[in-house]
């Protein structure tokens, strides 16, 4: 009887052991932003813009690390999206940590649909599909990711987000996967298409905005007095291809910004 009893027991753990394995197996962990970026440059068909990060220091485990250099002897403190978040030194720079970045907010500009979109099924409907997407990464992912629409402007706000403090969910590193599922820079990856109801959306560029959890040491201006780094980039989308520049209209971000709550 106790022989059984211990056969039953031990075929119990085998099998809460190989269900926590299938479930571990099926979640996938994300690749940093650093490493991603490295590897892209190694990449024959990618086409990156001049933007000065092409080929960034990593740490062993794929993060940013705190220093980067982009020109032979130009450098900055970055945070964990690998931005600048200082002045410019030479490679005697100093930087004292890995600064996180808490928010990062993507604003997509979709082109004009017919009879335009519910604003609430819109929301309804594409953060379904973002948690759909992301829900096998190891991330709460339904809390991380918010979406919001604003159907004058054409545009869906998607914050990913992380609780001061947190140092292990790399909220930079998802919305850079997330751009880049979007608006791919290579032609064999497979694009996001983004969908209400049946109506598929065009996007015309991507806006993105970052806050960090500590002020830069050289303060910047931005649209809000709790985003502490503000980086705009844009993509313009058209036959198959990717043009990147500087998106020059903060000012009328500011103009909106409390009707959209801060960053």
């Amino acid at each position: 009887m106790a022989a059984n009893t211990l056969s039953l027991d031990l075929k119990m753990w085998i099998l809460l052991l190989l269900t926590a394995f299938t479930i571990g197996a099926s979640a996938q962990l994300l690749n940093p932003k650093c490493s991603v970026i490295k590897n892209e440059t190694q990449q024959a068909d990618i086409r990156r813009p001049e933007d000065g990060i092409s080929n960034p220091e990593c740490e062993t485990d794929g993060k940013f690390k705190n220093k980067q250099c982009y020109k032979e002897d130009e450098c900055c403190c970055v945070n964990s999206a690998g931005l600048c978040r200082t002045g410019k030194g030479d490679k005697n720079l100093t930087c004292e940590e890995l600064v996180e970045t808490q928010i990062v907010r993507l604003v997509l500009t979709h082109r004009p649909v017919a009879g335009g979109l519910n604003a609430k099924k819109t929301e309804v409907d594409l953060e379904a599909a973002f948690h759909q997407r992301y829900n096998n990464l190891h991330m709460d992912i339904d809390k991380i990711v918010q979406v919001k629409y604003y159907p004058e402007d054409r545009q869906i706000q998607v914050d990913v987000q992380k609780p001061e403090g947190d140092s292990n969910t790399d909220v930079a590193s998802l919305a850079y996967h997330i751009q880049r599922d979007l608006m791919p820079l290579s032609n064999n990856q497979e694009k996001f298409e983004l969908r209400v109801d049946s109506i598929k959306l065009e996007l015309e560029k991507i806006q993105e905005f970052y806050t960090d959890e500590k002020p830069p040491d050289s303060p910047t201006k931005g649209p809000s007095a709790h985003a502490i780094t503000i980086i705009v980039v844009v993509g313009l989308i058209f036959t198959g291809a990717v043009a990147f520049g500087i998106y020059a209209g903060v000012k009328r971000w500011q103009k909106k910004k409390e009707e959209r709550g801060p960053l």
